[in-house]
């Protein structure tokens, strides 16, 4: 097997669990910018305003650009095991699963607070 390959999915696969962790991070935020303006507090905004899918994507392409080419020439560079590159590969895809679910849950459970109040229930 090409270890050069091996060592690219390895990339990827880092390079997804940080984009997951901005992403959720940036979710997280807005959350909170939500409750802020809902509550009538002041509420500091971020210096970058990317309020457009075309901001949204190029960023995310140019991160993904940034992030895998050096990660990918390191990882070649350290000359890793075959059989530890997809162990780590492995590992870091199960670690991507696990921390983005109970994360993911938690923004649930934070939005599930602001929502309940203009939920319809019905009456008995």
């Amino acid at each position: 097997m090409d270890q050069h390959l091996i060592n690219l999915v390895l990339a990827l696969a880092l390079v997804a669990i940080i984009h997951n962790a901005i992403e959720i991070m940036n979710m997280r935020e807005k959350l909170r910018r939500l409750t802020a303006y809902m509550n009538k507090k002041s509420y500091k905004e971020l210096p970058i305003s990317i309020d457009t899918r075309a901001k949204s994507y190029g960023i995310s392409l140019v991160f993904f650009v940034i992030m895998t080419l050096p990660l990918w020439i390191i990882l070649n560079l350290i000359d890793l095991d075959q059989a530890l590159s997809l162990e780590l590969t492995a590992g870091v895809l199960i670690a991507n699963f696990f921390t983005t679910a109970i994360i993911i849950d938690q923004w649930h459970v934070d939005i599930e607070k602001i929502t309940k109040p203009f939920m319809h229930t019905k009456k008995k």
